[in-house]
């Protein structure tokens, strides 16, 4: 009489189908072959409800590492609305079943030195695992990418840095944000302002800039509303001095005082007239001088 009770009130509260709930393996299950279980039920909420309940486990294999392996646990939820979401979680095991860690969201297998580390992420916080599940990072991170081998793009307490495996500080983690825009180039914002960096800190571009831009072979700086440009390596070509830099189909065009000058991919000057304006005409590169007619610009 008081189990009836009882699922009457959750049928009346909640709309739950008590009768209607299938087995589901515990987050721990170390089965090494794929399962799959179905159940359906309503539970109502602002009249959207879930209609029906999928799960389903997978093992999963890492392409470098015979000693370890996942089991991936989805859940898919679908409802009365027609839509549908699908929850996946991990558990990394070794190759005698020993479970390493569960309940992961994320998972990434890193080798380094033959080493073998996991990048993990769990309940919205990123940690550094070594083989045996040990975890090695102290710190909390809500953000971890490898950008490049041995080296972890962060973020922790909302600031962006670099560490490497062994959670030794590369970048300092002080930058409001690090965007990877070359191969080991690295466009930071720092209290308002934007720089370039290395993945080894060196400094290219200083947090001074207004923006900055790839453009072609070269960085568009602007600076108290001016505009110059660097090479790919940092070095300043041109300061940040003019009204206006643009690109014009392979070519780049800068303008001081209503002049332009034209430029290649690489931001060099491919002559040294000044043009009161430029075009490209049939693929011909051609520039007007004052009141006169085009003329076809020629490289230095």
């Amino acid at each position: 009489m008081k189990k009836i009770t009882i699922a009457l009130m959750l049928f009346m509260l909640f709309g739950i189908n008590t009768s209607a709930f299938a087995y589901y393996c515990h987050p721990s299950c170390t089965h090494r072959h794929p399962h799959y279980y179905r159940s359906s039920y309503h539970y109502h909420h602002n009249s959207v409800y879930i209609v029906n309940r999928e799960y389903f486990e997978d093992t999963q294999y890492f392409p470098d590492c015979k000693d370890h392996s996942l089991i991936a646990q989805t859940t898919v939820y679908y409802y009365s609305d027609g839509s549908r979401r699908s929850y996946t979680y991990y558990s990394i095991l070794k190759e005698d079943g020993t479970i390493l860690d569960s309940g992961l969201s994320e998972v990434r297998h890193v080798i380094q030195n033959k080493k073998h580390y996991f990048l993990v992420r769990k309940n919205g916080k990123y940690k550094i695992l070594d083989s045996n599940g040990i975890q090695l990072s102290k710190r909390q991170y809500t953000k971890m990418s490898e950008v490049l081998p041995n080296i972890l793009l962060v973020r922790a307490d909302k600031k962006y840095g670099m560490i490497d495996i062994q959670e030794n500080v590369i970048v300092p983690i002080k930058y409001k944000s690090i965007e990877k825009i070359g191969t080991d180039i690295f466009l930071t914002k720092l209290n308002g302002y934007w720089g370039i960096i290395t993945s080894q800190n060196e400094v290219l571009v200083k947090n001074e800039y207004e923006k900055i831009k790839l453009l072609y072979d070269t960085f568009l700086l602007k600076k108290y509303g001016k505009y110059g440009l660097t090479d790919i390596n940092g070095n300043i070509l041109f300061e940040a001095k003019y009204d206006k830099i643009k690109k014009l189909g392979e070519y780049i065009l800068i303008k001081e005082n209503n002049e332009y000058q034209v430029l290649n991919s690489m931001g060099q000057l491919i002559s040294n007239q000044k043009y009161k304006k430029v075009r490209l005409e049939r693929n011909s590169l051609e520039g007007k001088i004052k009141a006169f007619s085009w003329e076809k610009i020629e490289s230095l």
